[in-house]
């Protein structure tokens, strides 16, 4: 299906593998010999973006309609001005100062998370493990001596396992918070 000159600029961008990418109608309106101009800055001056007008060097292409050439003026203004300019700088700004300031509030809330996760294994390996073990040792020595019965034992192995169970997701927890941290992305 044929879609609008948007969805095609749009496709072309997810698609492309290219070190540059030039955007030209198919009327051919500019000519193509015209994008050496834009290469030779790009080598001479290495800028993030190029954009074209016919009125800021001293050879024209082919357009001689007014509407074009007053059209070109205004785009000029818009994109090339020292306004435009600061604006983008100001906008640039403001969106990196947004993006760290977002950046820090999950940093904090990991770093609590982490904080919280790492309280909880410490608890196990200094106490939980130790509980766990004897609640099993316990149990065995019970049931061997007949003091419980079956259906008591395997409660008592359950609950020493179930502490064991939530160390090991505790520490899974930890792991993914630490990835988080070491990987933080918004």
């Amino acid at each position: 299906k044929n879609y609008d000159k948007g969805n095609a600029i749009k496709k072309c961008l997810e698609l492309s593998k290219g070190k540059y990418i030039v955007f030209q109608d198919a009327d051919l309106e500019y000519d193509p010999n015209d994008l050496l101009k834009f290469f030779t800055l790009i080598k001479n001056f290495n800028p993030d973006l190029v954009i074209g007008s016919r009125l800021n060097y001293h050879e024209f292409t082919r357009s001689h309609n007014i509407f074009h050439k007053y059209g070109n003026i205004l785009i000029t203004f818009i994109f090339a001005s020292p306004v435009t300019e600061n604006i983008a700088e100001e906008i640039a700004s403001e969106e990196a100062n947004e993006y760290e300031i977002q950046l820090n509030a999950k940093y904090n809330a990991l770093y609590v998370q982490f904080k919280h996760l790492n309280t909880a294994l410490a608890y196990y390996e200094q106490e939980g493990a130790a509980l766990s073990e004897e609640i099993i040792k316990t149990a065995d020595g019970s049931f061997k001596n007949g003091e419980i019965d079956f259906y008591q034992y395997i409660q008592s192995l359950e609950s020493a396992y179930e502490v064991k169970l939530a160390y090991l997701d505790k520490l899974i927890e930890y792991n993914h918070s630490v990835i988080d941290i070491n990987y933080l992305t918004l």
